[in-house]
C-alpha cells in the first residue's frame, strides 16, 4: 500500500502513511519534502485528478527523479514529475489535472 496525499476540503491536504497514519505536517513544509524524500512511491488524489508516483531508479539505485502514472478507462498515461524538491502541492495538482485531461481527450476522440 502506497502512502497517500489527498485533497480534503477548502485547500487542505492529508498526508497518510500506511504505518504511521495521518501525518501532522503542512504540505510544502520542510517536513513534507523530507517525508517525500524518504519514499519510493506515493498516491496523489487531487481536486482534478489522481496518479501514482514512483521514484525512478538508475542501475538499481534510488534516483532523485519521480514519474507519475495514471490509469483511466484502460488507458495509461505517464509524466515526469521532477526531483523531490519540485513536488509541491501546486505541481502535483497541475500534473494530476494534465493526466486527467489527457485521458479525457483520448476517451472523447475514441467516441467520435
Amino acid at each position: 500500500m502506497h502512502p497517500l496525499i489527498q485533497y480534503e476540503q477548502q485547500g487542505s491536504y492529508a498526508s497518510i502513511c500506511p504505518r504511521r497514519g495521518r501525518l501532522l505536517f503542512a504540505p510544502d513544509s520542510t517536513q513534507w519534502f523530507d517525508w517525500l524524500a524518504s519514499l519510493i512511491s506515493f498516491r496523489f488524489v487531487g481536486q482534478h485528478g489522481h496518479f501514482i508516483a514512483h521514484r525512478e531508479s538508475e542501475d538499481g539505485e534510488r534516483a532523485r527523479g519521480w514519474r507519475a502514472s495514471c490509469r483511466i478507462e484502460q488507458r495509461s498515461s505517464r509524466r515526469y514529475l521532477g526531483t523531490t524538491d519540485r513536488l509541491s502541492v501546486a505541481h502535483l495538482e497541475e500534473v494530476a489535472a494534465l493526466l486527467q485531461a489527457r485521458a479525457n481527450n483520448i476517451s472523447t476522440a475514441e467516441q467520435v
